[in-house]
């Protein structure tokens, strides 16, 4: 479907790449903040995402992101189950002359079954090694792939298509759906030794899958134009290095569910009240799940249907709109806290009632509320007192660098260049000098989330429609033994 969107596909993944890497160093930074906020908040390293909505909205919002997760991940096993199946199916074709035609309905039953053990690995700090082959294969894939589409010859260059807002909104989601890392990202923040250095990584592996996502269409495109199949391995030619890539795509995907179901095992475990240590309760759960998700994968027709569904409805509240939100909230904590904490150890210069507080110093006073400095009701011997929520919002104003120091809460900051303010993105201890959140910063999570909001429901809209026009014509896997059991 992305070849569909013409020209207009470059600068929408592009778009979508930015999007990810600011929303997921975002995540990191809120958790960086959590923990300053609320020590205890560590306790809840199952299920960090859900916690840092509850710590920001209440408990309702934690447990309706704790739902879109689950069915984020759950539901994004799907597709991926089919990919595999249909992939060791096409295999088998061209191995045997397209005389061996085995099923990927069975297929889906058989790695079902081999990905349960893998599955009852704990957590992703307990999957290096998996983590480790999953990056060789990847590499070792597209490598092969390339040399497949380089030894196709064309005669002239395809035509680019016309984009069309159903090809944009569903190509949209499928990258959404397929470059998403924000389910497990907080996972394996918590699991880091390092977690600053959060931000680097997350930075250095979308520069190294974009690159070969580009590499890989920009193949596509010019070999094979439109005239491509939804899974591009079933359109090439048989070769010893086709076969090589089949293979190792399929492996990596395999590998790539064992890691990205851990948030939701975890999850789900940590409600279940399992004990984290492993255990026949984990065995049974982890299996249960897998088996379920190949029951479902049974009657799904076509697996980038539901890619532009998933990412398309779920995955972008996770990418788009939760991430500002949170983190604009927590923002605003941390600065109230640090007032506060400031008023609390200053007892000497802001005086007062516990429901108020006090600007002692009349320079202060008048600057921050707006008096003239030569009013004669600025100079009173007595403290000026105001009430405590309209004091508090005084100090917050971004006036840094006032005469007095019983008001300078933030530091003034030096003016920054390009590559201060991109270090600041990407290193998350920087959120902690951060103070409250200037108007840009304001504008533009206000902008992302507009375009999150108006983006998911576009998608949403074009992946139902196109799995239901589709449904009708593409039997699923149960839908043909229900078929064959009335001949």
């Amino acid at each position: 479907m992305f070849i569909f969107t013409g020209w207009v596909g470059i600068p929408l993944a592009f778009t979508v790449f930015c999007i990810q890497v600011y929303t997921a160093i975002l995540l990191g930074k809120c958790w960086v903040i959590a923990e300053s906020l609320e020590a205890d908040i560590s306790s809840r390293n199952r299920s960090p995402y859900a916690a840092l909505a509850e710590m920001a909205y209440g408990r309702r919002t934690g447990t309706f992101v704790t739902l879109i997760l689950g069915l984020t991940i759950f539901g994004g096993g799907i597709p991926n189950l089919l990919i595999a199946s249909q992939n060791l199916q096409v295999m088998g074709l061209k191995l045997s002359s397209f005389e061996m035609d085995f099923s990927y309905c069975y297929w889906m039953i058989i790695i079902g079954l081999f990905l349960c053990p893998l599955m009852w690995l704990g957590s992703p700090k307990d999957m290096k090694w998996l983590a480790l082959v999953s990056v060789f294969t990847v590499t070792a894939a597209s490598i092969l792939t390339w040399v497949c589409l380089i030894k196709i010859e064309v005669d002239s260059p395809p035509p680019v298509p016309s984009p069309t807002w159903e090809s944009v909104a569903i190509a949209y989601g499928i990258l959404a759906f397929q470059f998403d890392i924000h389910p497990m990202i907080l996972t394996v923040q918590i699991d880091m030794k390092d977690k600053n250095r959060l931000g680097q990584a997350i930075l250095l592996g979308f520069l190294v899958s974009g690159g070969m996502f580009l590499i890989t269409t920009i193949l596509v495109y010019t070999k094979l134009g439109t005239d491509v199949h939804y899974n591009t391995l079933q359109g090439l030619r048989t070769s010893v290095t086709l076969y090589a890539a089949i293979f190792l795509v399929t492996l990596q995907i395999c590998l790539s569910m064992v890691v990205g179901s851990s948030p939701l095992f975890q999850n789900i475990e940590d409600k279940l009240q399992i004990d984290p240590k492993f255990n026949w309760k984990r065995i049974l759960v982890r299996t249960l799940l897998t088996l379920l998700g190949v029951a479902i994968a049974e009657a799904v027709p076509r697996f980038d249907l539901i890619m532009g569904l998933v990412g398309g409805s779920l995955t972008g509240q996770l990418m788009f709109i939760f991430p500002p939100l949170i983190y604009a909230r927590l923002r605003s904590l941390q600065a109230r806290r640090r007032v506060e904490s400031y008023v609390a150890t200053h007892s000497d210069t802001f005086l007062g009632p516990p429901k108020y507080g006090t600007i002692a110093d009349p320079e202060d006073r008048a600057l921050v509320f707006g008096l003239a400095p030569n009013d004669p009701t600025t100079f009173e011997d007595n403290a000026a007192l105001v009430p405590r929520e309209r004091f508090l919002k005084a100090v917050q104003r971004p006036v840094y660098g006032l005469p007095s120091s019983s008001m300078q809460v933030v530091p003034k900051r030096k003016a920054a260049s390009i590559s201060d303010h991109l270090y600041d993105i990407i290193c998350l201890d920087k959120a902690l000098e951060e103070g409250p959140m200037s108007l840009c910063e304001k504008a533009f999570n206000g902008i992302l989330l507009s375009a999150g909001v108006a983006a998911t429901l576009i998608s949403t809209y074009f992946s139902l429609q196109g799995t239901i026009e589709y449904g009708e014509f593409v039997p699923s896997c149960v839908v043909n033994v229900t078929m064959s059991f009335r001949l």
